[in-house]
């Protein structure tokens, strides 16, 4: 009886023993997947600091270590991803954003990523549609508009696109970038009045940024508003390097000259040739405001370094031979544009210009000729039309 009773207390206190590691077992587990989780986490950290200083590798081993404590850690397996986007292993990258989007259906940053690959791949219709997957789960993430505006552009939809930002502006986070955009792509789409305000917006909020200024600049001037936008190219023609930029002085002068500031518009073209002597679009502009100044000498100096740049120049050829024949030079204004309108028989202005040279030297018949050749170029040509009737009896 004695024994029997002790057995009972043994098989009992092993039973008990064996309820109390159960529980025991399972909170050592719950405390082992807490630190993995917690030192998973810890490492992503540290991959992501790897990532953004560019170190793929580096990231991808944290990355790995993380997910070999915990494998469904979802930032682990997206940051896993971007390091496969950034190497250019595609397929590798989208397993692990289906692996993400597997636990987590309505994560956003999956199909965001999905469309990055697609567009890298240049598979632009089907990131189009990711990128408006993801904007649907997160409708307030601006990142997502510009990126679709971005590949809409890139399908040749650009007026879609300013559409989509310019729908969209109140939500973007970045107010001066998202102006930014809707000014370039009004530019791509010939909205250069449009872009003015946009550019208007993003400078207001960085005014000190001489990218903007030439933004601004350059849609002033193709939108028609020579006024102002000679104001900004003036301001932009003294920093560096836009100084020595030929384009910002070229820009100036054609400003200047379109509001009749015709000297301020020379020394602009002046300044032209000395950046760039040898581009005979220099020269010739020069020229041009040198005529408008009414100083045909220089205007015919100009003209000839345009022609000895580029001989088969007609624009420069008339420019010469107007020079000449301002100065009383007829004679040699022929010479000029003789062996010009023989290499351009469809050009209006060098018959008509060949045909004042005659006038001007008593030779009418071949004067008249030369009028009658313009006119049947260009049934227009007022000038040709007035020479011809003080030589018609």
């Amino acid at each position: 009886m004695r024994r029997s009773v002790s057995v009972t207390i043994v098989v009992a206190t092993a039973l008990a023993m064996v309820g109390c590691a159960a529980p025991h077992e399972q909170a050592k587990e719950q405390s082992q997947a807490r630190w993995n989780n917690t030192r998973s986490n810890v490492l992503v950290q540290g991959g992501e600091g790897q990532f953004a200083a560019g170190d793929l590798d580096g990231a991808a081993t944290s990355a790995r270590e993380a997910l070999a404590l915990s494998p469904d850690l979802v930032c682990a397996r997206m940051l896993m991803a971007r390091v496969h986007i950034e190497k250019g292993s595609y397929t590798a990258a989208m397993d692990e954003l289906a692996r993400v989007e597997a636990l987590d259906a309505a994560d956003d940053r999956v199909p965001y990523l999905q469309a990055v690959v697609h567009e890298r791949r240049g598979r632009y219709d089907d990131a189009l549609a990711l990128y408006e997957k993801a904007r649907t789960l997160a409708p307030g993430n601006g990142a997502y508009v510009l990126a679709a505006a971005e590949v809409l552009v890139a399908l040749g939809r650009a007026d879609d696109a300013l559409v989509l930002v310019e729908s969209n502006l109140s939500a973007l986070d970045d107010a001066g970038g998202a102006a930014l955009l809707a000014g370039d792509l009004a530019m791509v789409v010939g909205r250069a009045d449009k872009a003015v305000e946009y550019y208007r917006a993003a400078r207001a909020l960085e005014p000190t940024d001489p990218g903007l200024l030439e933004k601004l600049a350059k849609a002033r001037f193709f939108a028609g508003d020579h006024k102002h936008a000679a104001r900004l190219l003036a301001e932009l023609a003294v920093l560096a390097p836009y100084d020595k930029s030929p384009w910002v002085h070229t820009m100036l002068g054609d400003a200047l000259l379109a509001t009749g500031q015709i000297r301020q518009a020379r020394d602009a073209y002046y300044t032209v040739t000395q950046l760039d002597a040898d581009e005979p679009r220099a020269w010739v502009n020069l020229a041009t405001a040198d005529l408008a100044c009414r100083d045909f000498a220089r205007a015919a100096l100009a003209a000839r370094r345009a022609m000895e740049l580029d001989p088969s120049s007609a624009e420069a050829t008339v420019l010469h031979g107007y020079a000449l024949l301002a100065q009383g030079k007829a004679d040699q204004a022929e010479q000029v544009l003789l062996q010009a309108s023989s290499d351009h028989p469809a050009d209006p202005m060098l018959q008509c210009l060949l045909g004042r040279s005659y006038s001007a030297m008593g030779r009418l018949d071949e004067a008249q000729d030369r009028y009658r050749a313009t006119l049947a170029l260009d049934p227009d040509n007022r000038i040709a039309q007035e020479m011809m009737s003080r030589l018609t009896p």
